[in-house]
């Protein structure tokens, strides 16, 4: 068993009750050579406490370690002091907020070339911006990694420990099990982390899973720009599950493997491929330097190119993805049905909602998790299935990863652009959602299948009547990319570089299928194919749902209610949880805003269902408000669809960063310590707010 030898425990410090998997006999369960590491399941642990496993360290062996942390001191940076001389930070092209006048003329030009009437945003200034990284490095001392491996690990931490000081280091060793050594935001002198290090014995196997799993933990709570793990190890993973799907989901892995001895190469390029990150060959202490100075000149690049695109509020992220977008695509975001009267009010109506805060006796910590359909989650928001194509080349996997750094939950719509199984293996915590298409026999298969890839629950959409027209007119969506399509729509790409250049680096066209739908083997139809296939379905009835629920044994979830009687039919059938959802205002335009209409559902059901809301969260404050109407949660669709139109990955976690934060501001101004005290009477809610549907 390794050790947490961290005098205090961090943001990290609630790690200590996770667990992976091995047996008992410390033999693999299972063997794949190239096709997959050894896997266990036997239970990796992270102990509270230093005890008698630790080994007083060999004096030479320790000078040793010391005198290879001197030569692996990294060359800091060359700062630029030409702007705001003595400020920190990143130099970076920012739109002018008053600070700097340093006005870069290149930028400010290109922006307002072609315009017609140049917009704020437009005036571009070089300014520092300040980035804290946070990186979690990762140190193998399992059996494998005997004498001059572990002084050699233990003076790369030392060395590493130094080169960051004005920025967040997390260190955790790990062999079978794993100790954290120091937490982010722990002042550890390199001294004493090269110290810990050498005084760990050097024996078990290698669990590389569970301290992936840590690290997650760590960084749980940072931004995706800032966050990144480096694994120092052979690699020889023949301990616990799998370590593949758990680099999948961090922000980024680089991996230096240590090559002084047995080593999977094969393993150590793939967990970096997965995470996104580089691989790099240490055959010796010699290679360390060059390899980390590597990867963190890749990450200064990186934080200059991310300093412009942290967006402070989801309509800001709509702005930024209504530029980047082809019209097409971002109409498509926009939707929405005939005059638009339910996708207005569904916003309008939070506005209307006042909040009632306290001011003084408010709680110096908030708590926000809960859990949806039996899985934890860190924050009361879940990340909506939307069926939307050619945002993002990486698509649902990318707003997978994100939703898994911010550790939420993730419904997958039947219409999405990539496969179940590529989809869960970035977050596991996945709801599988199907519309009724076709008959029983193919709503069954792709229940088996969504079970077999490992979906945690299913979400049945049925609010849904073919309503076509839009007063603002609707996208052109081709029924596939052809080469004449592609000439077709090329006038409206080459406008949005950024956008081509993303899909041209992916070597990729948006191929308009949807691979989720198909059964028994079928090709994946486009996605008019599969709208086409919906509508000439037979609509379902009470009698299909109840079906339908009893083919699936886990959580089970009803989406589209907005009725009480609905809500009790549903009841009726056996549902897990109902979502109170119109759809997104893109069904039947003059149905209420789901807020209007949760208070009295809630109340009729809520003790006998779990119960969400979808449709307008826009902010923290939005989902504070449902909570205190009764939501359990809330699932959130378009916010995120221009978070990753904006950015990416990382836009989607900036938006669930700003419901996180939102969320917290108002727990704390209303003198809440948690959502679970959340009520009715920390609003202001004006008479005749509410609708009473079917009731």
């Amino acid at each position: 068993m390794l050790l947490d030898l961290s005098t205090a425990a961090g943001p990290g410090g609630a790690v200590g009750g996770e667990r992976g998997t091995r047996g008992r006999s410390g033999k693999p369960r299972t063997a794949t050579g190239s096709g997959g590491p050894a896997t266990t399941d036997e239970q990796a642990e992270l102990a509270p406490v230093l005890n008698d496993a630790a080994t007083v360290a060999d004096p030479e062996a320790l000078r040793r370690a010391r005198e290879i942390a001197a030569r692996l001191a990294l060359r800091r940076p060359r700062r630029d002091t030409a702007a705001r001389p003595g400020a920190g930070g990143v130099l970076a092209s920012v739109p002018y907020r008053g600070g700097a006048d340093d006005i870069d003329l290149d930028a400010t030009v290109a922006r307002i070339a072609g315009r017609a009437v140049a917009e704020e945003d437009d005036i571009v200034v070089r300014e520092r911006i300040s980035s804290v990284r946070s990186v979690a490095l990762l140190v193998d001392v399992s059996g494998s990694m005997r004498g001059e491996r572990v002084r050699t690990a233990a003076a790369t931490v030392g060395a590493l420990a130094a080169e960051l000081p004005r920025d967040n280091l997390a260190v955790i060793a790990f062999g079978s099990d794993a100790a954290v050594l120091c937490h982010l935001g722990q002042r550890i002198a390199p001294q004493t982390l090269v110290e810990s290090m050498v005084a760990i014995p050097a024996r078990g196997l290698t669990n590389v899973a569970f301290p992936l799993q840590v690290a997650a933990r760590e960084l749980a709570r940072i931004p995706a720009r800032d966050a990144r793990v480096l694994l120092l190890s052979d690699c020889v993973h023949n301990a616990g599950p799998d370590p593949r799907p758990l680099a999948a989901r961090l922000p980024r892995l680089d991996v230096l493997l240590d090559a002084t001895g047995e080593q999977d190469r094969w393993l150590g390029g793939e967990l970096a491929r997965l995470g996104r990150g580089k691989f790099r060959i240490a055959a010796s202490y010699r290679d360390v330097a060059p390899a980390l100075s590597s990867f963190f000149a890749e990450l200064k690049v990186s934080e200059e190119a991310m300093a412009n695109k942290w967006f402070e509020t989801v309509a800001v992220a709509q702005r930024r993805a209504k530029r980047r977008l082809p019209k097409s695509v971002y109409g498509a975001l926009i939707a929405g049905a005939e005059a638009g009267v339910t996708i207005r009010d569904n916003v309008d109506a939070f506005a209307e909602i006042g909040l009632a805060p306290r001011v003084a006796g408010l709680p110096a910590v908030r708590e926000m998790a809960t859990t949806v359909m039996g899985q934890p989650i860190s924050l009361p928001v879940v990340i909506s299935p939307t069926g939307v194509q050619a945002v993002h080349p990486d698509g649902e996997v990318a707003v997978a990863r994100a939703a898994a750094a911010r550790g939420t939950a993730m419904g997958l719509s039947s219409f999405a652009s990539k496969p179940i199984e590529e989809v869960i293996a970035a977050n596991p915590r996945l709801f599988f959602q199907m519309y009724w298409v076709g008959d029983r026999d193919e709503m069954a298969a792709r229940m088996e299948r969504a079970r077999a890839a490992g979906a945690v629950g299913i979400i049945v959409t049925l609010d849904w009547s073919f309503s076509f027209g839009r007063d603002w007119g609707s996208p052109r969506i081709p029924e596939k990319m052809t080469p004449r399509e592609m000439m077709r729509q090329a006038p409206s790409v080459v406008t949005r570089p950024s956008y081509l250049y993303q899909w041209l680096r992916n070597g990729v066209v948006p191929d308009l299928t949807v691979p989720n739908l198909p059964v028994n083997g079928a090709p994946a139809p486009t996605f008019f194919g599969a709208y086409g296939q919906w509508m000439g379905s037979a609509p379902p009835s009470w009698e299909d749902v109840a079906w339908l629920r009893s083919q699936w044994d886990g959580p089970f979830m009803l989406k589209g209610v907005t009725r009480i009687d609905d809500a009790k039919r549903a009841v009726d059938a056996g549902v897990t949880a109902i979502s109170v959802s119109n759809h997104g205002g893109n069904n039947l335009d003059g149905t209420p805003a789901t807020i209007r209409l949760l208070p009295d559902i809630a109340r009729t059901v809520g003790d006998q269902v779990e119960v969400l809301l979808d449709g307008g969260v826009r902010r923290g404050s939005d989902v504070v408000k449902a909570l205190a109407l009764g939501a359990r949660a809330v699932m959130i669709g378009r916010a995120y669809l221009w978070g990753l139109g904006a950015n990416g990955q990382a836009g989607v976690e900036n938006v669930l960063d700003l419901m996180r934060s939102g969320i917290d501001a108002c727990l704390l101004g209303l003198g809440h310590s948690s959502i679970s005290e959340l009520s009715p009477e920390d609003l202001v809610i004006p008479p005749g707010f509410t609708r009473r549907l079917g009731g």
